[in-house]
């Protein structure tokens, strides 16, 4: 076999195995045709779960993990300079009582706030730990964007619709997130106000 029939066959592509009291934890994945993780499909679970059960130890509880991704929402703020970055109105484009517009942020046609955000998400390793602090920075790099701010971040185990805050940090219960929802409201950065 040649290491590409090898790494076809491996069906598991993502897995991470922690302990919690006297459980063995493993949470699986296959890896989608957008190369994020998924859940594996039932035959292939079933034979993870034939060979997991021959090869542990006695007495050693194992529960296999094999759900779709945690849900986010995003909620941000953002002030931006709109010499650098055009913003496009959502929604029905009026300001709220704060003077924010429902907004997509573009420059040379690509919305940079859903890359940025996205990209924190996506490139978390497979169980890794989602910060607040590292969607801040983030947004930050961006040129253009003058001040930025987390309104709220809330997050929902794998297929379930009982979002919670994320307060400063979460792990995904199913290894690996996806943003569900992403609201940005704006508005363009004045120096004197």
């Amino acid at each position: 076999m040649t290491e590409a029939d090898i790494e076809k066959a491996r069906v598991v592509k993502y897995a991470v195995a922690t302990e919690d009291n006297t459980q063995v934890f493993i949470k699986v994945a296959a890896r989608g045709n957008n190369g994020q993780p998924t859940p594996l499909q039932p035959d292939d679970l079933a034979g993870l779960k034939g060979y997991l059960s021959q090869i542990k130890d006695a007495g050693v509880a194992i529960k296999v993990l094999n759900e779709p991704a945690d849900n986010m929402r995003v909620e941000l703020v953002v002030l931006y300079d709109p010499a650098i970055l055009t913003a496009q109105p959502t929604g029905n484009g009026r300001p709220d009582a704060d003077g924010y517009t429902a907004i997509r942020l573009l420059r040379d046609g690509k919305d940079v706030i859903t890359e940025a955000v996205s990209g924190v998400i996506s490139k978390l390793p497979f169980n890794g730990e989602y910060r607040n602090s590292d969607l801040m920075a983030a947004l930050q790099s961006i040129e253009g964007v003058r001040v930025a701010d987390i309104v709220k971040v809330e997050a929902a185990a794998g297929g379930s619709e009982a979002y919670s805050r994320v307060v400063g940090y979460r792990r995904p219960y199913s290894g690996y997130y996806a943003l569900q929802n992403l609201t940005v409201r704006g508005r363009a950065y004045q120096v004197a106000e």
